[in-house]
């Protein structure tokens, strides 16, 4: 298959090719190089494509969708938001947030695409604290969340934490 120069153009921009171009710009600007890795901890830089209009509806919402959800329903997620959907595979809910999650008020928004509900917690800063949780031993820094589809406490299997406590709402939609 041939592609067009737009889409070879589009294949060259990765995140990590972004991020390099954008740290060389400001290394010209005289930015120091550990200021600067500084503040590419604090922020993500992602490339995503545009939404191609679709002509079926399958009902699954996606993050953004669910967090115009919330705010429709007087919740209002930050950034520090974490989106799982049902894997249906193994009736779990999959997530894996960055460890320091836990150190801000953390959203959490579980996804039922079967009985069409969002399930939405919100986590205060330090409640949970990192040894509560299992890292992921291949990407370290990361949490491995498995909340079984069938736990009414919403209770990871991995760690036991059950975050039903912090459930602020279920939105039906």
């Amino acid at each position: 298959m041939v592609l067009s120069k737009s889409e070879e153009i589009k294949n060259e921009m990765t995140d990590a090719k972004i991020k390099f171009a954008l740290k060389q710009w400001l290394l010209s600007k005289k930015y120091d190089s550990k200021d600067i890795d500084t503040a590419f901890s604090e922020i993500e830089i992602f490339v995503k494509g545009k939404k191609q209009k679709s002509t079926s509806n399958d009902g699954k919402s996606k993050k953004v969708q669910t967090i115009q959800l919330c705010r429709v329903n007087s919740l209002y997620p930050t950034k520090n938001t974490t989106y799982a959907s049902l894997n249906s595979g193994v009736d779990s809910y999959w997530a894996n947030p960055r460890t320091k999650c836990l150190e801000k008020d953390w959203w959490l928004l579980l996804n039922d695409t079967e009985k069409k509900r969002l399930h939405v917690f919100k986590i205060p800063a330090g409640d949970i604290k990192r040894h509560q949780v299992i890292e992921r031993t291949d990407k370290p820094g990361f949490i491995d969340i498995q909340i079984r589809y069938s736990s009414s406490d919403f209770e990871d299997g991995r760690s036991h934490v059950k975050f039903k406590k912090w459930l602020v709402q279920t939105i039906q939609y």
